[in-house]
């Protein structure tokens, strides 16, 4: 080969490289590409997105509304990939029916995924089973004997009302109009308030100051919000830095609630007469307790009595059984309180909102808050018969902006089917509650405020089985009948004695801001007296 031939094939060398890593480059992305667009035979149609982030880039701001562009594209149930997480999206009352109240195979809750709530015990994020049924039943139960849903609680959530009503008045100067305030803080300590009596018996809301500071803490606008919610599909990245700060934070702020509740059941211990009856739900849980010791020992006793190998094994699956404990106790505790202030405080916060910017709808609630309580009336739950339009107005806003708009994710407890597809064990369901909110067949124009399409021809409120915001089955809302109660009478009281309206030249994004809740972006009010 000549000198001239050897030069030419030398210098191709360097091309001829470059040339097969850009090919092994292209190769190996095809195959990652591949594979990460794999799905197993039968799932649900729908979007992977990139490989190991999946739709993360897609959702942006708002992951409700892109998941809902999702359920319409591909179907009422569709998959996609959150991270490394297969999630099924729920867009549909009928897929949300068949996936919740009829099936028991997607029971199951994400573990360790919100460090607020982090462990294996309350009710927000453990999973289904006996355990959760016996904790619910009881939670349901002794919350309806401390009046929820029932008129025996609502002197003292009109007097809390009413105190929320004096805490604005007092802003109001002699020409009854008040400087521009953020009136969102006062709401969420007057829902804290109802929970505190209920939970603590209190009349104020004293030894939840801590649970209170928590709460505004997380109702903060910062970066530790967004992160938290990435942390919540994609638990391992934790241990990243940046992730990691979050997520110690989040600890912090749970040992903090902890701490405040476990004082208030020290006190309890201490004060309590185990005949005398319950003064609160905490009363309530230690009585459950007494009851359970109290079979353990009588359990025990025929043991000894009777020296019978199958009571012997009654007795230890009896104790290996039971939920009744004070870490369980405090716990639950916590997961009621903060849910309970949380969403309800977001409802009102977006009433009083929706109401301001919709000033002829203001006023037609006013009217017929005059024309059926006036200014003497009480605002019970029986006079809400009378008020068809105020009705509409909170099922309208509960509608259009869902407190928790993509609920609390679900886990398939088992391979399962939902509506044709099949389902893999461990895969994320998540209820979609935006999309049946949303949906444009059921809600024309959905994204309008309207309350009349609330109204049937006579002007009758109806209530909709395509209204949501507790979500569906077994794992819906346990304190809704409460939050319902609450909006009502709240809203109510406000808008009898004041007038609301946005302080000028506010431009505010009515959209919100959509982490876990969808709250409003802060927004300053001035009230005038009526």
């Amino acid at each position: 080969m000549s000198t001239a031939s050897s030069v030419f094939l030398t210098s191709l060398e360097p091309v001829s490289s470059y040339g097969s890593t850009v090919a092994l480059g292209i190769l190996l992305c095809a195959v990652v590409w591949f594979w990460w667009n794999q799905t197993p035979k039968g799932s649900p149609p729908g979007f992977c997105g990139v490989p190991f982030l999946g739709v993360i880039p897609f959702m942006r701001n708002h992951p409700e509304v892109a998941m809902t562009r999702w359920c319409r594209k591909y179907g009422d149930v569709c998959l996609v990939k959150i991270g490394l997480k297969d999630v099924v999206i729920v867009g549909s009352v009928g897929a949300m029916n068949e996936a919740f109240a009829k099936s028991r195979s997607f029971g199951d809750r994400l573990q360790n995924c919100i460090s607020v709530f982090d462990g294996d015990l309350g009710m927000l994020l453990i999973n289904g089973g006996d355990f959760h049924r016996e904790q619910r039943r009881f939670g349901l139960n002794t919350l309806r004997d401390f009046g929820m849903g029932r008129s025996s609680l609502e002197p003292r959530l009109i007097d809390i009302a009413n105190e929320l009503c004096d805490r604005v008045d007092s802003l109001c100067g002699v020409d009854g109009r008040s400087e521009p305030f953020n009136i969102e803080r006062m709401v969420l300590e007057t829902v804290s308030d109802v929970v505190s009596q209920i939970m603590f018996g209190h009349e104020k809301s004293q030894s939840s100051e801590a649970i209170c500071r928590v709460m505004h803490t997380l109702m903060e606008r910062n970066k530790f919000s967004v992160l938290s919610w990435v942390i919540m599909f994609a638990p391992r990245m934790k241990y990243l830095p940046v992730f990691d700060e979050v997520h110690a934070r989040g600890i912090r702020l749970r040992d903090s609630v902890h701490d405040s509740i476990r004082k208030e059941l020290d006190t309890h211990i201490t004060s309590r007469h185990a005949s005398s009856e319950a003064r609160d739900f905490i009363d309530s849980f230690l009585d459950e307790m007494d009851k359970v010791e109290k079979g353990k020992q009588s359990t025990n006793n025929n043991n000894n009595n009777n020296n019978s190998n199958e009571n012997q094994e009654n007795n230890n699956n009896a104790e290996q059984s039971t939920s009744f404990t004070e870490e369980q106790l405090i716990h639950l505790v916590r997961d009621i309180f903060m849910a309970a202030m949380d969403t309800t405080s977001i409802a009102i916060c977006w009433t009083i909102l929706f109401l301001c910017q919709y000033p002829e709808v203001q006023l037609k609630v006013q009217k017929e808050i005059d024309s059926v309580i006036g200014q003497s009336g009480l605002p019970t739950m029986a006079t809400s018969k009378k008020m068809p339009y105020v009705k509409a107005v909170l099922q309208e806003v509960l509608r259009i902006r869902p407190p928790v708009p993509l609920s609390v994710p679900h886990v398939a407890s088992e391979n399962a089917s939902l509506m044709g597809y099949r389902i893999q064990k461990g895969a994320i369901v998540l209820p979609n509650i935006w999309a049946v909110h949303h949906n444009a067949s059921i809600w024309p124009k959905p994204h309008l405020f309207r309350p009349e399409r609330h109204l049937d021809v006579d002007g009758q409120f109806v209530k909709s089985q395509n209204v949501i915001p507790f979500s569906i089955g077994s794992r819906s809302c346990l304190g809704q009948q409460l939050a319902n109660m609450e909006h009502f009478i709240q809203t109510v009281a406000l808008f009898r004695r004041f007038n609301f309206q946005l302080k000028p030249g506010q431009n505010i994004d009515m959209h919100g801001e959509s982490l876990v809740t969808l709250r409003p972006h802060p927004f300053d009010l001035i009230v005038i007296r009526r």
